[in-house]
């Protein structure tokens, strides 16, 4: 029995941790221009190390936070263990080197405005007046970067058509008949 509540207490406090949280987004230092999820992507693997010829310098937090892990998910497409092996085998063969995993939120943030071409991901809520962010989930959609949907069941319909697609929606929109989609 105590198992049982165990188990659905950590379930219960997994979903309030991610309904609390907030949107992460990515930030810039000030002279680094906007950016889309695929840029993004090509930054936070090595492929691009400058865009829009300012090179950039990508930065994190740590593992197992969820401000990584949620990063990770919603803008790479990726795990944690996946992201690992893929930086592993690129360290390997000589193709570089991962972003630098810095402790906190505090330290993203006072690293990405001190130096020129830093980029790192926040939760939207430790954002301060006059950041400069580059990247928003939120904007990614149907159509491309710049839209969002309407509700959830368009959200899994898009899920649904398109492969390696990834969508959230609020847990309010849940209902059984989107849950049986989702399967």
């Amino acid at each position: 029995m105590k198992t049982i509540i165990k188990v659905v207490l950590l379930a219960v406090s997994l979903v309030f941790d991610q309904a609390c949280a907030g949107e992460i987004v990515v930030i810039g230092n000030s002279n680094v221009p906007k950016m889309d999820v695929a840029t993004i992507q090509k930054v936070y693997t090595g492929k691009f190390i400058s865009v829009s010829g300012i090179n950039v310098t990508p930065v994190g937090v740590k593992p197992g936070t969820v401000a990584r892990n949620r990063f990770l998910h919603e803008f790479l497409n990726q795990d944690e263990e996946k992201y690992t092996a893929y930086w592993t085998v690129r360290r390997f063969i000589g193709k570089g080197a991962p972003p630098t995993e810095l402790a906190s939120a505090a330290d993203v943030i006072s690293y990405v405005q001190s130096t020129p071409g830093a980029v790192g991901y926040v939760d939207e809520a430790e954002l301060k007046p006059g950041m400069n962010v580059i990247a928003r989930r939120s904007s990614i959609g149907k159509s491309g970067p710049q839209s969002v949907w309407d509700s959830a069941d368009e959200v899994i319909g898009y899920m649904q058509s398109t492969p390696g697609a990834v969508g959230y929606f609020s847990i309010a929109e849940l209902t059984e008949v989107n849950m049986i989609a989702l399967r």
